[in-house]
């Protein structure tokens, strides 16, 4: 069992090695013109500057590849809460061996919801690019 944590934890650490790749951060043309310049690309805001809604200048696919990551973040944050609570309660067991295995229970599935967030998050960045682009 603590093998099949520790490979867990590798495994989202590597993940999260490899994730700013996927999402192009690598690229010195990003870093050219700031947060103007992005902002104008994602439809944040025109050309004058000018902020417009959240699906302004965004075809179906962009917006609804939107809607899936702003989801998405939203359950991992659950998941990261999920996992600070079950340490919480792990720490106030005081020994109760009942409470200690609730907890960890609790902790290994939230990190493999974690897990199947990422990979989703992962999937839909890379089918939302094909589609797009």
């Amino acid at each position: 069992m603590k093998r099949i944590i520790k490979n867990l934890i590798l495994l989202s650490y590597l993940s999260a090695l490899v994730y700013p790749l996927s999402s192009s951060a690598q690229v010195l043309e990003n870093f050219k013109g700031g947060l103007n310049i992005s902002a104008k690309r994602m439809g944040y805001v025109n050309e004058s500057g000018a902020q417009e809604g959240f699906f302004a200048n965004k075809t179906l696919p962009q917006a609804v590849g939107s809607i899936i990551g702003v989801a998405l973040s939203l359950i991992g944050v659950f998941f990261l809460g999920l996992i600070i609570y079950a340490g919480y309660k792990w720490m106030i067991a005081r020994g109760n061996s009942q409470e200690v295995e609730k907890a960890k229970t609790t902790i290994i599935n939230a990190v493999i919801g974690l897990v199947v967030v990422l990979t989703a998050y992962a999937i839909t960045v890379f089918v939302t690019d094909i589609v797009i682009y």
